[in-house]
């Protein structure tokens, strides 16, 4: 009997996902494995970040999805092909209420669009991070500032006891 050189379906989901998976990790990404309930999926994060960037689901009819933010979307909106722009299926799920608004969706491995969805993803990720801790930074010099000014101004004030 010979073999068949094309995958099966559920070969063609897992190495869907493996490729995404490897492009992440390659890229030093951090990917775990969770549940939300008898849904499984991979969440994409950044190194040392409290943030997802990214999320790998399974998708109705195709290969694999990548759940990814707004910017995210917006990057890769703008590098796609007219080609590219013909055939990708993207979905809003911004109802799902999970913290991403696109999903995008993969045929197999080979998809066109594949790593420059992953690309876009991780490059908004990264930047995302980058903001907060700029903002956690300039929260924490600015309360910093004000305790200092606070001490400041109560060696100013008079005791009316005195």
């Amino acid at each position: 009997m010979a073999e068949k050189d094309t995958p099966s379906k559920n070969e063609m989901k897992a190495q869907t996902r493996q490729r995404m998976v490897g492009i992440f990790e390659s890229k030093g990404m951090i990917v775990e494995s969770h549940s939300a309930g008898a849904v499984n999926y991979l969440s994409i994060s950044v190194p040392d970040s409290d943030q997802n960037c990214g999320a790998i689901y399974g998708s109705r009819g195709k290969a694999a999805s990548l759940w990814m933010k707004e910017p995210a979307w917006l990057a890769l909106r703008d590098v796609l092909t007219d080609e590219q722009k013909d055939s990708i299926k993207v979905e809003d799920v911004d109802l799902f209420r999970r913290g991403f608004q696109w999903a995008v969706h993969f045929e197999s491995p080979d998809d066109s669009h594949l790593e420059l969805a992953v690309n876009a993803c991780m490059t908004a990720g990264v930047e995302r991070w980058e903001n907060k801790k700029l903002r956690v930074a300039k929260e924490s010099a600015a309360k910093e500032r004000r305790i200092a000014k606070e001490a400041e101004m109560a060696d100013k004030r008079r005791s009316p006891f005195q």
